[in-house]
């Protein structure tokens, strides 16, 4: 994936969207020699009961049937779990349970979770920017009818948009005026007991 800017235009984010929803493509299927070598693998490392040549060769070709559809590298999976987990050789159910373990870690599932990444990232800057714009009430009509209907809902429960009927519009903000910025709450106070004179002060 091409290295992209720290904040992404709409056709970009709609392209991530195109990989982070796509279908994985298919693993590449075992070969019979790869499923030979993972045979003879655990065969070498892990004890099992003797049989006379016959029964091996039964043996063999229903654990083919049963595994030798898989893909490679879960073949390969569950020939490395089984060395690690059994201590006698393993049946076709352990196998199949190890096959389903198995977690995909290709380039294929790294460039999706990426994409998925990066847009989760641009939609969360886009977010926050729509917050602070309702919250300096420079965010026009336009703008707010184009935001997503989940983030309308958000705005809604925090304050910052009220709704009449379908339409959601800006809850207008309270802004501090210049004075009570720079006097603090103290100056704030004395100003309204100096407005308004208690009963005392006005007999």
């Amino acid at each position: 994936m091409a290295k992209l800017p720290a904040r992404l235009s709409n056709q970009e984010l709609a392209k991530l969207d195109e990989v982070a929803k796509a279908e994985l493509p298919a693993l590449p299927p075992s070969s019979k020699e790869h499923f030979a070598r993972c045979w003879s693998f655990l065969d070498a490392n892990l004890p099992r009961r003797e049989v006379d040549d016959d029964t091996a060769k039964l043996r063999i070709g229903a654990y083919r049937r049963k595994l030798g559809h898989l893909p490679q590298a879960i073949v390969s999976h569950i020939a490395d779990t089984a060395l690690e987990r059994c201590r006698w050789f393993p049946t076709i159910a352990e196998l199949l349970s190890f096959a389903e373990e198995f977690e995909r870690n290709d380039e294929a599932v790294v460039v999706k979770r990426k994409a998925e990444a990066l847009a989760r990232r641009e939609r969360e800057a886009r977010f926050e920017e729509a917050r602070r714009s309702l919250l300096a009430g420079t965010l026009d009509q336009a703008s707010i009818d184009a935001l997503p209907d989940r983030w309308r809902v958000i705005f809604e429960t925090q304050g910052l948009l009220r709704k009449d009927r379908d339409c959601y519009t800006a809850r207008p903000q309270h802004k501090p005026n210049p004075t009570e910025s720079e006097e603090g709450i103290g100056g704030v106070l004395e100003r309204m007991a100096k407005a308004f004179p208690s009963r005392r002060e006005v007999a």
